[in-house]
């Protein structure tokens, strides 16, 4: 059963060009189309490509002596695969937005820390001897509490380049300021020329050997693993309680078969005994870098919850 959720923010855009409530489609369509494209990249940058898609949807239909349009991101998602960044999919998905800075109005953003970028820029932006550009943050207290995902998003280039995009139309004249409102008003981020200008004159991040991701040297466990969320179609990963933690998991194809085929019961809270394949993720130094990556490469049992009546299956072995 397909449904979705979505989040509306408004967007604002100011200055005596815009007095009658009109834009130039030529300064207003990029810089929608980057914005889109921003959301679409979070989403893929911090959930994977296969993350559930996110439709942006605008209505300019609101009467301002500026030019005011609401936009709505759209999160659509299948019943069977809610699991979205391993958490409640509606909460999660308005932290995506809150970690760009289109919702929300405390944490720092990636907006608000590129304007705090341009404020402090050169000394945030250093070259490193095989020429990559990176923001200088770590140690600086402006930035203390900024989360490691807004730190990801910062190092992609493709990301930064379409939060710029955005704010290019206040290089024309008559347009003055930027700003990002949630449904009750409150302002989630804001710019002015100048402010803008800075944010559009900083480097682009280059990716750097050390933040390459490579697997390590693999390890085999064996366990339990709780059933979070299963997937009745296709091949995507099992949300599983693995040692305390939420993880993503590849299931074995022969199991998954079995499953999806209804030869074998597994329901949400479900104990598996697996043997878990896990790779974690280091850089050029061996140093760890981003989140391991878990295989189950065996299931040899299914425990259904105690209030389950007991199923005869694959692992069930009463004679028949």
């Amino acid at each position: 059963m397909d449904s979705a959720h979505s989040v509306e923010t408004i967007i604002r855009y100011d200055g005596p060009a815009l007095a009658g409530n009109e834009m130039d489609v030529e300064a207003l369509a990029p810089a929608l189309l980057s914005l889109a494209a921003l959301i679409k990249l979070a989403n893929a940058e911090l959930n994977g490509p296969e993350a559930a898609p996110i439709r942006v949807v605008v209505d300019a239909n609101v009467e301002q002596k500026c030019f005011q349009l609401k936009l709505k991101a759209i999160h659509s998602f299948i019943e069977a695969a809610k699991d979205f960044f391993n958490g409640d999919e509606v909460s999660t998905f308005k932290t995506l937005l809150e970690w760009l800075g289109l919702t929300g109005t405390g944490a720092l953003s990636l907006f608000k820390v590129l304007k705090l970028l341009g404020k402090e820029q050169p000394s945030t932006s250093i070259t490193t001897g095989d020429g990559s550009t990176v923001y200088n943050i770590v140690g600086n207290p402006v930035f203390n509490g900024i989360s490691p995902e807004v730190l990801k998003l910062l190092a992609n280039p493709a990301v930064v380049d379409k939060a710029k995009g955005f704010l290019e139309p206040l290089r024309r004249e008559g347009y003055e300021t930027v700003g990002i409102y949630d449904q009750r008003g409150a302002q989630a981020f804001g710019a002015d020329k100048s402010e803008a200008k800075a944010i559009l004159a900083l480097p682009a991040p280059t990716a750097s050997d050390e933040t390459t991701e490579n697997d390590g040297e693999p390890t085999i466990a064996v366990g339990p693993a709780w059933v979070a969320t299963s997937q009745f179609k296709g091949s995507a990963k099992w949300a599983l309680m693995w040692n305390g933690v939420k993880i993503d998991a590849k299931m074995p194809d022969d199991f998954l078969q079995k499953f999806q085929d209804n030869d074998v019961l597994v329901v949400p809270n479900a104990k598996l005994t697996v043997q878990m394949k896990i790779v974690p993720k280091i850089d050029k130094n061996g140093n760890p870098l981003g989140a391991s990556t878990f295989t189950v490469t065996e299931v040899t049992a299914v425990e259904l919850p105690e209030k389950m009546a007991k199923q005869k299956g694959l692992f069930d072995d009463d004679p028949a």
